[in-house]
């Protein structure tokens, strides 16, 4: 190659990072700084982006220039700022609030995910789970008398820990935490985060045991080990940390 063309491509290549650049800098959400987004998040997720919208999506040229309840308003951007289209995104923009005198908990989850509640079997310590599933899509009408095997639904998940016999040190518990996922042979120290979770000092890190990689906080508060885990790191990002940021402990 030439130096003609040598500075041809070096000069295709500067534009083409120029005009990346400007949208991913200056495209700025419209909407008041303390808008709960995570509703239109999910939404974009679940509606489906065509390939150019999802690149956009991605890379952050798009603002959010409108949020109320049942939905919200997304404009995406090409290049150097040039408007693509506008996106309507419907979904309940509200949140439901779970309180627990027991546990001293208190959290917003959105609207479209159903809580359940239980406690642990087979245990010598007290436990006690909160799962949060999206809501499921209608499923088709089936012949009577068809067998459906129904996977567990992954989502976002408590767990509620107390030990009857003896209180463990919180880094004890951890490390038993590590043994129960990976098995005592196959243990592998994760990257520990610290963290504040409603004013209580926790850890975070991703649990790799699995079939996906697990968001997992750690924390005690009272008499109980709390943990709190989103089954797909990804996927549950958004509204992972939305809960999260909405805990109050009392």
């Amino acid at each position: 190659m030439n130096k003609y063309w040598l500075h041809i491509t070096f000069g295709i290549v500067l534009v083409l990072l120029v005009g990346i650049a400007i949208p991913k800098l200056t495209v700025h959400d419209t909407v008041p700084v303390g808008v709960d987004r995570s509703c239109i998040d999910s939404a974009l997720r679940l509606e489906g982006l065509h390939p150019i919208q999802l690149l956009l999506y991605s890379t952050g040229a798009f603002q959010v220039t409108k949020a109320e309840p049942g939905g919200g308003e997304v404009k995406f951007y090409t290049l150097f700022r040039i408007p693509l289209d506008t996106m309507r995104t419907i979904c309940d923009y509200t949140v439901t609030e779970y309180k627990s005198d027991q546990f001293g908990i208190s959290f917003n989850y959105p609207i479209n995910y159903v809580l359940s509640e239980g406690n642990g079997e087979g245990s010598a310590a007290d436990a006690y789970f909160i799962g949060l599933t999206p809501r499921p899509s209608p499923t088709p009408e089936l012949p009577p008398g068809t067998q459906v095997d129904l996977e567990p639904s992954p989502g976002i998940h408590f767990g509620f820990y107390r030990e009857a016999d003896q209180a463990d040190s919180f880094d004890e518990w951890v490390r038993k935490q590590m043994i129960y996922r990976a098995g005592p042979d196959n243990v592998q120290e994760p990257i520990f985060h610290s963290i504040t979770v409603g004013g209580v000092s926790a850890v975070r890190y991703l649990d790799a045991s699995g079939f996906y990689q697990r968001d997992t906080v750690l924390l005690k508060h009272g008499d109980w080990m709390v943990q709190i885990a989103a089954d797909d790191a990804t996927y549950f990002k958004t509204d992972f940390d939305s809960v999260l940021s909405s805990i109050t402990f009392h």
